[in-house]
């Protein structure tokens, strides 16, 4: 299930937006490809959406599990600030960052983010 799909605003460089999103799933994999459904969704099809829709491949970011979905949206938005050669690649992995939640059905929540294409 999807938790949470903000989109903030959008920084914009040389054809790629970057994103932050979150969402709930059992794995970091399922919450991807929960977030990719959801951005198609909301934004098309088409392509060149600036969304994690472009995305095709996914990387942790960090093995530790951050203590608020906050905190994981600030390391994650580190990440896109410091251009991080893992996450600054438009046509690169998404990044994935755990973060701890009251969930009693044993889905994990994570902060999803990185460049993409527009």
């Amino acid at each position: 299930m999807l938790e949470a799909h903000r989109e903030r605003d959008k920084d914009t460089t040389m054809g790629a937006a970057d994103f932050i999103t979150t969402a709930t799933a059992k794995d970091a994999t399922a919450a991807f490809h929960q977030a990719q459904d959801t951005a198609r969704y909301e934004y098309g099809h088409g392509g060149y959406t600036g969304t994690i829709a472009e995305k095709h491949d996914l990387r942790l970011a960090t093995y530790k599990v951050l203590d608020s979905e906050e905190a994981a949206e600030q390391l994650a938005q580190k990440f896109l600030d410091d251009n991080h050669p893992y996450y600054a690649d438009k046509w690169g992995p998404a990044g994935a960052i755990e973060f701890k939640t009251d969930n009693k059905d044993g889905e994990r929540s994570f902060v999803l983010f990185g460049w993409a294409s527009c």
